[in-house]
């Protein structure tokens, strides 16, 4: 037996009571905000119900079926035929293809990366560089006791700027092909392909068209196991989907998707709904309060049944209220909301400071209910939609299509196909004319067959000259209804910009009949369709690559590096690519034609023009053509085998004697190949030689003052280096008949092992001697009296101390 005070029980029913009032608030706070949301539907939907219609009237185009109203016009007049011709369909198809063969390449893609003209540097790198160059400053003001000009330093800052920027530009360029291949993977996985062909068929259909992405989702996808087994997980990856034209219904006022509010219609069945409950921001009770309520048949949870209808049967979708599992409607809205209503949804304080003021925010409702409210996580407040329309209209959301293009073309050419039919039709038979009359009584009339008996009563007829049956043949005008259909049907040409010549029809005539004059033609015709790629372009490829790429360092952590812009290059790929094509072709056989071009251009360069034209082809370039480390290693084999094959020939001539001895011979110079100058061969190479040193007899070396050389020497003796890179003061110094790297190597080793520089007779300290090259050459020495500054002297002493030190361990 329980027993409980009063005060326990009283406390209870408190407790009770205030949790039930805080229920009833919660209720009414998301109550509001879900009225707010439908007001701003029943707003948008009012405003979109022309646009509706439209979108009705287009998709009866396609589909070939008649409004309503014209086909009760049509059988109010008497019209026996309601032939369509699919004139609208098919340039809507036609138009749909070219713009997949633009947009979706089959070997490419219509987009690519580029590094910006003007990198744009990192504040903390500009201000690391500050601080480096203030430090170095006072380091020399310590040490020198002089102050450096601000104006040295600020042209120093800006000079490593500049340094800076084309180091990030290299860098940049370095990142460009795997920028490229992390987003073309993503939009592979995204289901964007499919989803962006869904696109352009609603863009050549409706009056805009619209992709939702990139957005995270979850997706159950197989992966491999700890001990190596495939297993389902589910993935937060990026995803792509068209959005029906008839689900978006944006502001009144809006004229593009980030003006004004906008609205999505969803159709969700009850998994659908489910899968909702496991992402972040939804709200698990009320969904299941949602699906309660639709179980047992509480309230309509369709929005518009009406429109659905009618939308459905256009679809395709019969009977679609006969589906069992049914759909529930949701409306995800996107827009400012005000702060007071998120707060009182229950939103944390930190994220709405001031509740005066209006978020971007993402609210679901499902029968009046808040599924999920949250703010707009992009930090610009951008929607995840793109629209595009085929031709944009000024100051309006909503652009034109085909359908309402060539609307009038299209109702022309079914008015003359449905007379032609009739015309042919009424003319095929003669029309009879019976004078009942004068035929006995009982006489069917509509009895007419081949010798068919007719008694008549001549007195009945009025005279011997009364007819009392006629017939009369209504004439034939099918010449003159194809003549206007053809004219309309070409009318729609110019309207849409898709002409019959462009998807394989019509080319018989003019100067369709040569390829020459066909290619002016398509050259026109594709002006006209660029502005529409270009629209594309602009309004959905450029954001959503960026987008994608935007994930790929924010969300997903992608270290890439540089400052890199991405392009849409679909309109200029229409005039570019073939024209590119037929450069290429004319630039490589330049190339293997011309001697002179080919070395210039090297293995190297041709092979890179072979790669372009295999990967035309779509063959995979590494298949066919060496890589440039094969190149390398080709050229290396070919010169060794040269140069093995001339040692072998000069042996063989010594052997028999060639050549006469005592003369001595000139050196032979060899080009790279292997060959000398004059059509013979060389020895074996025997190392380089451009900084001097002794060669032998019957070897190669490498030399050259001007480019390198090959040479073989017919006898033993020295390559004396070029002087020219540095002159002592004195002529007889012996620094005058040695170049810079010599010098140093040879004096550097002398001064390592302590033994002094014998020349002309005297004895010189190879320290004094570097010593003195390094002052001269960086103005460490009095020009007059030829003494060394003393605190050089004093570093060049530390330094040299240090590096035979280092030399010696």
């Amino acid at each position: 037996m329980f027993v409980q005070s009063n005060t326990e029980y009283l406390a209870e029913l408190e407790a009770q009571a205030r949790a039930e009032d805080q229920a009833r608030q919660a209720e009414q706070v998301a109550a509001s905000l879900a009225a707010y949301v439908e007001k701003c539907w029943q707003a948008a939907k009012n405003a979109k119900s022309d646009i509706e219609e439209v979108m009705f009237s287009a998709l009866r185009q396609r589909n070939g079926e008649y409004d309503p109203g014209i086909l009760e016009k049509i059988g109010a007049a008497g019209g026996t035929s309601t032939i369509y011709m699919m004139l609208t369909d098919e340039k809507c198809t036609a138009a749909a293809s070219w713009l997949e063969d633009i947009l979706l390449p089959a070997d490419d893609k219509a987009w690519g990366t580029r590094p910006t003209p003007v990198p744009d540097v990192p504040p903390q790198m500009e201000q690391a560089i500050s601080q480096k160059i203030m430090m170095n400053a006072q380091q020399i003001m310590m040490q020198t006791g002089q102050q450096i000009p601000p104006q040295a330093m600020q042209q120093l800052l800006e000079e490593m700027k500049e340094k800076l920027k084309q180091q990030v530009e290299k860098v940049a360029a370095s990142e460009e092909e795997k920028i490229e291949r992390e987003i073309e993977d993503v939009l592979l996985e995204s289901n964007f392909r499919r989803a962006f062909r869904e696109f352009i068929d609603d863009l050549v259909t409706f009056p805009a068209a619209f992709l939702k992405g990139p957005f995270i989702k979850l997706e159950k996808r197989l992966v491999w196991g700890a001990n190596g087994e495939r297993a389902a997980e589910d993935t937060q990856v990026l995803g792509f989907e068209r959005v029906s034209p008839f689900d978006i219904f944006p502001a009144p006022l809006s004229r593009t998707m980030d003006d004004g509010y906008i609205i999505e219609r969803h159709r969700f069945t009850r998994s659908d709904l489910l899968d909702l409950r496991g992402l972040p921001a939804f709200n698990a009770d009320e969904i299941d309060m949602v699906l309660m309520v639709y179980r047992f048949g509480v309230g309509g949870l369709r929005l518009d049944a009406t429109d659905t209808n009618t939308r459905e049967y256009l679809e395709g979708r019969r009977n679609w209220q006969d589906d069992p599992e049914g759909r529930l409607e949701a409306l995800q809205f996107w827009g400012r909301v005000q702060g007071s209503m998120l707060l009182e949804y229950g939103m944390d304080d930190s994220q709405i400071p001031d509740p005066l003021m209006e978020y971007d925010a993402e609210v679901w409702i499902v029968g009046g209910r808040v599924i999920k409210a949250e703010l707009n996580g992009d930090p610009l407040g951008r929607r995840p939609y793109h629209k595009a329309c085929l031709r944009n209209k000024p100051g309006s959301f909503w652009g034109q299509s085909i359908p309402q293009l060539i609307r009038d073309v299209q109702d022309v050419c079914n008015a003359a196909a449905r007379n032609l039919v009739d015309n042919v039709a009424m003319s095929s038979g003669p029309q009879v004319m019976v004078d009942v009359s004068a035929l006995q009584e009982g006489e069917p009339v509509e009895d007419i067959r081949p010798w068919r008996v007719w008694p008549i009563n001549r007195y009945d007829m009025g005279g011997a000259s009364a007819k009392p049956i006629e017939f009369y043949q209504p004439p034939i005008v099918v010449n003159e209804l194809m003549a206007l259909y053809q004219w309309a049907a070409a009318e729609a040409d110019n309207k849409s910009g898709i002409p019959k010549y462009s998807y394989g029809q019509g080319g018989e005539s003019g100067a369709l009949k040569t390829a020459t004059g066909l290619s002016m033609m398509m050259k026109a015709a594709t002006k006209q369709i660029q502005q529409v790629v270009r629209n594309i372009d602009n309004d959905v490829v450029e954001p959503v690559i960026n987008r994608v790429f935007e994930y790929l360092i924010y969300f997903f952590n992608k270290p890439y590096r540089g400052d890199i812009k991405l392009i849409a290059r679909g309109s200029s790929g229409v005039l570019v690519k073939e024209q590119l094509q037929v450069r290429r072709n004319e630039f490589l056989q330049l190339v293997l034609s011309s001697p002179i071009v080919h070395q210039i251009v090297g293995d190297m360069g041709i092979a890179e023009l072979l790669r372009a034209h295999v990967r035309d082809l779509d063959i995979n370039a590494d298949d066919v053509v060496p890589t440039p480390e094969q190149i390398q290693q080709q050229a290396m084999m070919r010169q060794m085998q040269m140069m093995q094959m001339a040692r072998q020939q000069q042996a063989m001539a010594a052997a028999q004697g060639k050549g006469q001895p005592g003369k001595p011979q000139k050196p032979q110079q060899l080009e790279a190949s292997g060959a000398t100058k004059g059509g013979k061969q060389a020895a074996l190479f025997g190392g380089a030689r451009a900084m001097g040193g002794p060669v032998e007899e019957g070897q190669a070396y490498l030399v050259g003052e001007d480019g390198p050389e090959i040479i073989v020497p017919d006898e033993d003796g020295t390559v004396i280096p070029n002087a020219n890179t540095f002159q002592s003061r004195d002529p007889s110094s012996p620094m005058s008949l040695m170049g810079d790297s010599q010098r140093n190597a040879i004096l550097g080793q002398l001064a390592q092992r302590g033994e002094q520089l014998e020349w002309g007779g005297k004895s010189y300290d190879p320290r004094s001697l570097m010593s003195q090259q390094v002052a001269q050459r960086f103005g460490f020495q009095d020009e007059q009296t030829g003494t060394i500054d003393p605190r050089f002297q004093q570093v060049f002493d530390y330094a040299f101390n240090l590096a035979q030190g280092g030399a010696s361990r």
